[in-house]
């Protein structure tokens, strides 16, 4: 019975120096932390206050690195310290070349080339990602051997420090890499395409290039939404032309999508280019064309907007009375056919715009007017538009009693016709 009670107890006791040890481990690691941290803050800023001092070119050139070799060992506080300092200073307008000279000096460049020997997938990360953004070339072949890695993580952060570098050569590595990439699927394709916007605009006409020469339809729609974020020029525009009779739906999605950032004054606005369109037999192509075509906002494409108007899809139909409704008066006269027309679902659908747009309440202002056409159509509308139960606007312009007498008294003869039944 004794030794039970006294094995008993020894487990109790070492029950308790377990938990209590690791409690003691646990707040002993937080103060070494917390110390650590605090050091470094302390560093950082004793280094900002020496860089902040590097306020010219003429600066730069006379700066010696002697100084902060003996200041800093790798792994050390300092060498954490002073790689976070110069990151800032590399954010600098013209300091990003000076910050390279830096880090290759102090031999952070080297350390993390190093590193990318490593079998960690971690430690291969964060090495590709300091490196990425150091952005020295020198790095580019090793980083570009790391696209190929089996763990996604890994390659999706070369991917990046390789665009991060910026260099014309980077793209060409990362452009001639896609087709392996996509059929790999290591890497996303939206990772792909945020990756490639760090490039600077220079790079578009070099992914155009590319674009031309792809038969990939799915590498050849990841490029076209790429070019949407970089900014716009007249070859970018004669690609998405181009693109828009593409055979794959995805890539004239892509293309007018790209297409719809031109606006009216250097666009042709040639409906020919969209004609096909309005029978594409995809419906989410229909629909990027009213959108595209309600961007361009061009009154030559208005018989499209029409037939768009009336697309078997509420998506398409609704894409393209925004259109209309975004023309302005010179749609007003489409409008009418429109809602003259036997669909009640399609007429539904452009009430329903003509109110969410505030298009009625230009309708409703032009009823002011003295005898006029455009005074006739208006009022015909509106009343097809009661008639349909879409009267809150009327109703509200009569309550608000902000109208003329002259409006009122027409909004009042509409509602007293009878609406919906």
């Amino acid at each position: 019975m004794s030794d039970l009670r006294l094995i008993l107890i020894v487990s109790i006791l070492l029950v308790f120096s377990f938990v209590l040890g690791f409690i003691l481990a646990s707040v002993f690691r937080r103060y070494r932390n917390e110390r650590r941290y605090s050091q470094i803050d302390q560093l950082r800023d004793r280094f900002r206050s020496k860089l902040a001092q590097i306020d010219s070119i003429t600066a730069i050139d006379r700066f010696s690195v002697s100084q902060w070799q003996s200041a800093v060992r790798k792994g050390s506080v300092e060498w954490v310290a002073l790689e976070d300092v110069i990151f800032e200073f590399a954010e600098r307008k013209g300091q990003k070349a000076f910050a390279r000279r830096l880090f290759a000096a102090l031999g952070y460049t080297k350390h993390y080339q190093g590193q990318l020997s490593l079998r960690s997938a971690i430690d291969l990360s964060v090495a590709a990602d300091k490196l990425g953004r150091i952005g020295d070339p020198s790095s580019m072949e090793a980083l570009s051997k790391l696209l190929d890695h089996p763990k996604s993580e890994v390659s999706t952060v070369a991917f990046r420090a390789l665009c991060r570098i910026g260099k014309r050569d980077s793209l060409h590595r990362l452009l001639n890499a896609l087709p392996r990439l996509m059929k790999n699927e290591n890497i996303s394709s939206k990772t792909i395409q945020t990756s490639l916007l760090l490039f600077e605009p220079w790079a578009s006409a070099t992914i155009i290039e590319y674009a031309g020469k792809t038969a990939d339809p799915k590498i050849l729609a990841l490029l076209v939404e790429t070019l949407i974020g970089f900014p716009a020029h007249k070859e970018m525009f004669d690609l998405a032309i181009t693109l828009v009779s593409h055979s794959d739906p995805e890539v004239r999605g892509k293309a007018l999508r790209l297409l719809a950032r031109e606006d009216n004054v250097s666009f042709s606005c040639d409906p020919a280019i969209l004609q096909p369109l309005l029978s594409d037999p995809v419906w989410f192509v229909r629909l990027q064309a009213a959108k595209t075509i309600g961007r361009i906002k061009c009154d030559n494409f208005m018989a499209m907007l029409k037939k768009f108007a009336l697309d078997e899809k509420w998506q398409v139909r609704d894409s393209a009375a925004f259109a209309l409704s975004e023309l302005g008066e010179s749609s007003i006269d489409t409008f009418l056919e429109l809602m003259e027309t036997p669909d009640k679902y399609a007429k539904e659908s452009i009430c329903e715009e003509i109110q969410r747009s505030g298009y009625v309440l230009g309708l409703i202002d032009y009823l002011g007017d003295r005898e006029s056409d455009r005074k006739t159509k208006a009022k015909r509308i509106l009343q097809l538009m009661h008639q349909l139960g879409f009267s809150a606007p009327l109703r509200d312009a009569v309550e608000a009693n902000t109208s003329s007498p002259q409006v009122r008294s027409e909004i009042q003869s509409i509602l007293n016709a009878g609406g919906a039944q």
